[in-house]
């Protein structure tokens, strides 16, 4: 039988508007990136690789849907592109390049800010669902 906390997760992915989906990608791909600095102050490397690799994902992912159409997407691929070289640096250099992680949070977080408040503007964004998700 599924978790029940895993399956009201699930649902409440698949009703979210495409809004809500990427932030909650910026949430998560910032939520790493702050793990990823705390496995590197408490030098747990295992824990650092993962949180690296998961931003590194989800920075791919959001490359990945960009609609070219859009001229706006032109400048967040570069954007998108320098976070993705700079953790590969980061994963590859660890404690001599720690000190670029708070600068990619803000990058990340800047971003995920602009889009919330783009969303909250043109209307389809209500409340967030993270707020309803407990635990």
């Amino acid at each position: 039988m599924a978790n029940p906390y895993q399956k009201y997760k699930d649902e409440s992915i698949l009703s979210m508007s495409q809004s809500e989906l990427l932030l909650l990608c910026y949430d998560e791909a910032i939520t790493s990136l702050k793990k990823a600095e705390i496995a590197l102050e408490d030098k747990d490397y295992d824990l650092f690789d993962a949180a690296i690799g998961k931003a590194g994902k989800i920075v791919r992912y959001l490359t990945m849907t960009l609609n070219m159409e859009q001229p706006l997407s032109y400048e967040l691929k570069k954007l998108y592109n320098y976070v993705n070289f700079d953790l590969g640096r980061l994963y590859a250099g660890r404690e001599r390049r720690k000190d670029e992680l708070p600068a990619l949070i803000q990058i990340l977080s800047d971003l995920r800010d602009g889009f919330r408040e783009a969303s909250l503007i043109a209307g389809n964004l209500g409340t967030p669902h993270e707020s309803k998700i407990v635990g």
